[in-house]
């Protein structure tokens, strides 16, 4: 079983040891033993928790930019 935690940000990576230990301290005895993030534009936060012993689970990647310049192909 596991939880998600959504909608947090820091100020600044070394903070999130703070962050897990006061969810840690928050979770239920009886509840999931591990916690889902997903972390956005934010190398630095992935890197320090990675240091701490977290482990990416999947990796997803933004893609930005214009397509006009993708040609269009029409499917019958």
């Amino acid at each position: 079983m596991t939880s998600t935690a959504h909608s947090f940000r820091l100020t600044r990576p070394e903070l999130a040891s703070r962050l897990l230990d006061a969810l840690h301290q928050a979770a239920l005895p009886d509840g999931p033993s591990t916690l889902d993030f997903s972390i956005d534009r934010d190398r630095a936060l992935v890197d320090a928790l990675r240091a701490s012993g977290a482990t990416i689970v999947h990796e997803l990647w933004r893609m930005e930019g214009s397509l006009d310049s993708v040609p269009v192909v029409e499917t019958p």
